[in-house]
């Protein structure tokens, strides 16, 4: 069984851009994925509060870099780190780790 199977929720990807020395925000794209809150474990080893860390899984490949923002509903997350899941048997994936950001 492969976890693409939990893919089932869209988010959009935003990042900062530089065009005639001027920054903004701009989507660069979207895709499928599964999110959930982060183990307390983890929360503890970011320093953050407990309910803003997540764990983001989504296809290896995925245009994600750190400091992208990432939407998905009324919620915008930071990326806070990416690792690579090379795993045999068809469950190679992206896991990827947010902050929830104020709203």
């Amino acid at each position: 069984m492969n976890i693409d199977r939990f893919f089932t929720k869209t988010f959009t990807v935003s990042r900062m851009v530089w065009t005639n020395n001027k920054s903004e925000m701009e989507e660069v794209g979207t895709f499928l994925g599964h999110l959930q809150q982060a183990t307390t474990e983890l929360t503890r080893e970011l320093g953050l509060a407990f309910g803003t860390a997540f764990t983001l899984w989504c296809p290896v490949g995925t245009n994600i870099e750190r400091e992208d923002t990432i939407a998905c509903g009324d919620y915008k997350y930071s990326v806070r780190g990416i690792n690579e899941r090379n795993y045999t048997g068809g469950n190679k994936h992206l896991e990827v780790t947010l902050q929830r950001n104020e709203i």
